[in-house]
């Protein structure tokens, strides 16, 4: 790395704006492929990916528990959307086992059985 003087100073900002434009450059590139190259699943596709039944993708998506886009009479899942989903739900399985181990649930009482009276 060069010593940057007072003299320079323009020619190292010229030089810094150069390579800004360049990262950005590359970046929205980037950016604009990974959208290209990804295309919507279907049902199928989406209960393959999750390892789950089609009725239950139906089911999950009816409940509100499941992303999916439905532009007309399809469902169609964006593969990355499904992954966030998956790691969601396993940070509040995580959640909920630390709650319950701090917080027991608390023990009920135990009622006797009645006998049923016979005439």
């Amino acid at each position: 790395m060069e010593n940057i003087t007072f003299d320079n100073l323009p020619q190292a900002i010229s030089l810094l704006l150069e390579k800004m434009e360049k990262l950005e450059q590359l970046l929205c590139g980037r950016s604009a492929e990974k959208i290209t190259d990804q295309k919507p699943m279907g049902v199928k596709e989406a209960a393959a990916f999750l390892e789950i039944s089609v009725p239950t993708v139906y089911s999950k998506v009816c409940r509100g528990k499941l992303p999916a886009y439905k532009p007309g009479r399809k469902l169609y899942f964006d593969e990355e959307m499904l992954i966030e989903h998956i790691k969601s739900a396993k940070k509040q399985a995580n959640q909920v086992t630390v709650e319950h181990i701090e917080h027991p649930a608390p023990q009920l009482p135990k009622y006797k059985k009645r006998k049923a009276i016979r005439f």
